[in-house]
């Protein structure tokens, strides 16, 4: 290397260090001040293990056993009853879903649906004969992230009467588990028809039994 580059290049990188590697003013004024006092807390936090150890010291302890098998401590317990009255669906019937039952899961809290109840009652008789296709029960579950049911295991599509209030029916293989902010509902559904054979009188009934635990 020719030895004026060498001299401009020395030249030059001792420019640049006076520049931007100046030590500190010894007289600080009151916005160092304020910095010195915030690095001081910083260092400290640090020392102490950082934002998480001292904000959340032992965090929230671990289930002794799955949340959604065995209801925690911390668990709530649900069972909201819906009713639909068979004269409020509109005629003629048309075997479209009709709410009969809404439940939101809160923000924070999953959890899961052990027991179910889709029935059919009325003085004298309903007119009901099971499994012949009148009355569609489902239960559907989602998010707020659009409007699209996502019908719960096995309870899309029941055309027989599950449980009663007295005695609701467990959920087949221990329970479906449900997520924070879920939209919980059932519907009932009458075919084309069943007007002429279903009691006006005649009210469904839908309840879910469960528990929300803590995420």
């Amino acid at each position: 290397m020719r030895a004026d580059v060498g001299q401009r290049h020395t030249v030059r990188s001792n420019a640049v260090g006076e520049c931007y590697l100046r030590k500190p003013d010894q007289n600080p004024n009151v916005y160092d001040a304020c910095l010195a006092v915030d690095c001081g807390i910083w260092n400290q936090l640090v020392g102490q293990g950082g934002l998480h150890k001292l904000c959340c010291p032992q965090g929230r302890q671990k289930y002794a056993h799955r949340p959604w098998v065995a209801m925690p401590a911390e668990g709530r317990r649900f069972k909201p009853i819906g009713i639909l009255a068979v004269a409020d669906y509109p005629l003629p019937f048309d075997f479209s879903d009709a709410e009969v039952l809404r439940m939101r899961v809160p923000l924070g809290y999953d959890g899961v649906i052990t027991d179910v109840v889709c029935e059919l009652s009325a003085p004298g008789g309903t007119g009901f004969v099971e499994a012949a296709g009148d009355i569609a029960w489902r239960l559907s579950a989602n998010g707020t992230a659009g409007n699209v049911r996502r019908f719960l295991r096995d309870l899309g599509n029941l055309q027989v009467t599950i449980g009663s209030l007295t005695v609701p029916s467990p959920v087949p293989r221990g329970g479906i588990r449900i997520y924070s902010d879920d939209l919980v509902i059932f519907t009932a559904a009458f075919a084309v028809g069943a007007e002429v054979r279903i009691n006006p009188l005649a009210r469904v009934i839908c309840s879910v039994t469960g528990w929300f635990y803590p995420r």
